[in-house]
């Protein structure tokens, strides 16, 4: 593969990413107040070196996820070959 389409891909799939970032980050921090803070009285807070390394965490998985399952062509039907 060459480098124009490893960064072509990466530029396809990164709006999946943080359009999931994005949605799993409101729904962490919504229950991390809600529940955390408020119910069970938490005291730890957490901080913003760690709530990036998160989401980029969270967002190479969903990268990740979406380029293996989403970029199967359609000749590809789940057929494996395991003769060299």
């Amino acid at each position: 593969m060459r480098g124009q389409e490893i960064v072509g891909i990466i530029m396809e799939y990164i709006h999946l990413a943080l359009i999931g970032v994005i949605v799993l980050g409101a729904v962490f921090w919504i229950s991390y107040v809600l529940i955390y803070q408020r119910l069970l009285g938490g005291k730890k807070r957490i901080t913003k070196k760690e709530w990036f390394i998160g989401g980029t965490l969270t967002g190479y998985i969903i990268m990740v996820l979406g380029v293996t399952l989403f970029m199967r062509g359609s000749s590809d039907h789940g057929n494996i070959d395991f003769y060299f």
